[in-house]
């Protein structure tokens, strides 16, 4: 378990979440820390948890700071090895808040449901106190979207912080783990590799969480209608082009252009499944701002199916479009490589009545 070492788990729950009382009884949070740990290792990998669990387990966690730092002097003439090992603890420090403050409020979001009730002989019976009194159903839910919005800002910056590692000397050990990852592998095979990257074609709000949630989702459309429409060959030269890091000389001006034109219609029929599959809590808001002011104080769980249709289609027939421009580039990027002339025919003097063009 990543909290209640040396008995101080309340402690730790409580700097994690301030808003909570001091009255909460870490005992009462345990099982639904470790159901929200096991969620998770899933998201992120065991490895990865396990790193940052034994580090926590570990009498180098948070006993190093900056000021530990060692300058160059006669006792130390070469302190290098000595200060990349406590950069290396304080990224792994990073990690561990990281992950208590995902998992706390996690176990929180499950524990506090349950909690507003007490359960007795007699069944689920509301508690009121001599100086407070039972928050009104929309209060209640209210607050837990707002602990699910904190959840899946807290995750997000938890996925942004591990792409970070891979890019910092100081967190190798961190990097390693991560890139190691089936998580991490999956977008790497992905044309849009980010958050950030997939905003300009539909706003995420640079959610990584909701990023990870969707790349599975993404690749299966790449390789069910992109790697047809491009062929093999087009497709697995722009797929080596993004593992290796997308080096411009790698392709040519035609295929970048090619390439730039996926990203769009992959976006738009990445996010039609989404619709389809996600609940309105891990979609972003815009996609359902008009069913939430329309239903304010009701369950929000869930969109109507007839809704969910609707913008899927909409998304669907708006990726259908901008696929045409993909075609025609393809097309006339295939054409030069076999030799072969296009030549456009106008469709002029059309009769709508007849049921065959004579070209």
């Amino acid at each position: 378990m990543i909290f209640n070492k040396s008995d101080n788990g309340k402690t730790e729950v409580k700097e994690l979440l301030g808003f909570i009382s001091k009255a909460v009884n870490f005992e009462n949070l345990k099982t639904y820390v470790t159901s929200a740990e096991n969620a998770i290792r899933k998201i992120i990998s065991k490895e990865v948890f396990k790193l940052a669990e034994d580090h926590y387990l570990s009498e180098d966690y948070n006993t190093h700071s900056l000021d530990d730092i060692l300058e160059v002097s006669e006792e130390n003439p070469e302190p290098e090895e000595a200060n990349a090992e406590i950069m290396a603890f304080l990224q792994l420090d990073i990690l561990v808040s990281r992950i208590q403050l995902c998992v706390a409020f996690m176990a929180y979001k499950q524990f506090v449901p349950s909690n507003d009730l007490s359960h007795g002989a007699n069944g689920r019976l509301v508690t009121k106190g001599e100086d407070q009194s039972t928050a009104w159903s929309w209060q209640i839910e209210k607050d837990n979207q707002n602990l699910n919005d904190l959840y899946h800002t807290f995750l997000s910056d938890l996925l942004d912080f591990l792409d970070d590692c891979c890019s910092n000397d100081d967190a190798e050990d961190i990097s390693s783990a991560w890139i190691s990852t089936d998580a991490y592998k999956l977008v790497k095979k992905c044309f849009i590799q980010s958050a950030s990257e997939f905003d300009p074609y539909y706003n995420i709000e640079s959610s990584s969480f909701m990023f990870h949630k969707i790349t599975a989702g993404m690749h299966r459309i790449q390789l069910r209608k992109f790697k047809p429409a491009l062929r093999a060959e087009l497709y697995d030269k722009i797929a080596e082009y993004i593992l290796d890091g997308k080096d411009p000389d790698d392709l040519t001006a035609a295929e970048l252009n090619i390439y730039e034109l996926c990203k769009m219609p992959l976006a738009l029929y990445t996010m039609a499944d989404s619709i389809m599959l996600f609940n309105a809590q891990i979609l972003p808001d815009r996609i359902v701002q008009n069913f939430v002011a329309n239903r304010e104080g009701e369950n929000q769980k869930n969109l109507p199916v007839a809704e969910r249709s609707g913008a899927a289609k909409f998304l669907n027939n708006e990726a259908d479009a901008c696929m045409r421009e993909v075609f025609m580039e393809v097309r006339k990027y295939w054409a030069e490589k076999e030799g072969v002339v296009l030549v456009d025919v106008p469709l002029v003097n059309i009769d709508p009545d007849e049921k065959f063009v004579r070209l």
